[in-house]
């Protein structure tokens, strides 16, 4: 099993994250959550964090902690890029303020009246 430290920077490495906004949105000091990425922090990180950071990361804890597979992550061949793309856009949406969803939310609306059967 992978280490928590090396799951989570590889999965906000594949979201495209910027780390300083990360350990903002969950509660953390920049250079805390630094050291828990490189595997130098003591210990798992509190239950409520562990939450906020797979919220942010759009993981389960059981992903997080590598008792349950990462699409994209843990097999590449077998995710299809879709899924990659929508675990990105999912990502994107948790941190956007009030403006950003809801013009977010116009588009893909937009993008779905345009996937509807006529008639």
């Amino acid at each position: 099993m992978q280490d928590l430290g090396a799951r989570l920077t590889r999965r906000h490495d594949q979201l495209g994250l910027n780390g300083a906004d990360t350990a903002r949105r969950v509660g953390m000091k920049y250079q805390t959550f630094k050291k828990l990425l490189a595997g130098r922090a003591k210990g798992l990180p509190r239950p409520e964090l562990l939450l906020r950071l797979c919220e942010a990361l759009a993981l389960t804890p059981a992903q997080a902690l590598g008792h349950a597979p990462v699409p994209g992550l843990d097999d590449a061949a077998a995710v299809p890029r879709r899924a990659l793309l929508l675990a990105r856009l999912g990502a994107a949406l948790r941190r956007a303020g009030p403006q950003e969803f809801a013009a977010a939310r116009r588009m893909l609306e937009a993008l779905y009246a345009g996937d509807r059967p006529a008639g």
